[in-house]
């Protein structure tokens, strides 16, 4: 039995100096086995609610994230791991990836430093099944940018979080490793009971592998629900100044068509 962590926001505010980046952003309790999709314009306030939501940055509001322990009691609940993924990861390029992999599992157990042959088979199975077993003893400042972040989604899931959020994941990676890594996602959190938050601007990835779906702009919470709910016409217009279409293809699978970007509201219609 999968035991099912929860996650909910309220009124999550984070400010940089006297600027307020987020604002009072609250969300329904959401649920593990998801992917769930962060959406909204560059600037709109992603990376700062991803870190906000991991406490590496202070703020307003509260976090709470929840795992039924492994009682099965309905009432029974422990505080959830949280792990979160930057878009730009800083690895320790001085190390090779086995290394980095040592490194980042011990320092989330820092009292046992000892790595046994459970870590050790934990550690393989976690870079094969990213497909990156062959870089384990490359250095890791001689990889590519792709090899580099797949090197950190690793190191983020080798400590088995419970919360995984991670910041335009795919960024770095060519179209295979971008379908790879979602599927091995959506493994992770159905066999896991886990809940991935990501950051992504591909919304026809968004439409194709996420399940729930939470827009910000300019730092609120404008819209969430299911992805297919959310992704509208309307809402690509009035969130990314858009024209476009949500249509199904041949197979089923929603798609978004651009079709023109629409044009900025004039001063005498109310924008700025």
């Amino acid at each position: 039995m999968v035991n099912t962590v929860t996650l909910e926001l309220s009124q999550l505010g984070v400010r940089y100096g006297q600027e307020q980046i987020i604002q009072s952003v609250s969300t329904p309790a959401l649920t593990g086995g998801q992917i769930v999709g962060l959406l909204g314009p560059n600037g709109a306030g992603k990376s700062s609610l991803l870190q906000r939501i991991a406490q590496l940055v202070p703020g307003q509001g509260n976090v709470q994230a929840l795992r039924k322990d492994s009682s099965g009691s309905a009432n029974a609940h422990a505080l959830a791991s949280i792990c979160y993924m930057p878009q730009d990861s800083q690895v320790q390029a001085r190390l090779n990836v086995y290394e980095s992999m040592i490194l980042t599992l011990k320092q989330a157990q820092p009292l046992h430093w000892r790595v046994d042959q459970t870590e050790h088979t934990h550690i393989q199975d976690t870079l094969h099944a990213l497909e990156i077993a062959h870089l384990a003893f490359s250095n890791i400042s001689q990889l590519s940018g792709g090899q580099r972040q797949l090197v950190s989604l690793a190191q983020v899931l080798v400590r088995q979080p419970d919360v995984l959020l991670l910041d335009e994941p795919t960024s770095a990676l060519d179209l295979r490793r971008q379908l790879g890594f979602f599927q091995f996602i959506r493994r992770y959190v159905q066999t896991s009971g886990a809940l991935c938050i990501a950051a992504l601007h591909d919304l026809n990835h968004v439409l194709a592998y996420t399940d729930y779906a939470l827009v910000l702009h300019a730092g609120e919470l404008i819209a969430h629900g299911t992805t297919a709910e959310v992704i509208t016409p309307a809402l690509l217009r009035d969130t990314y100044g858009v024209h476009a279409r949500v249509e199904r293809c041949s197979h089923g699978q929603p798609h978004v068509f651009i079709d023109a970007v629409a044009p900025r509201p004039s001063s005498s219609d109310g924008g700025t």
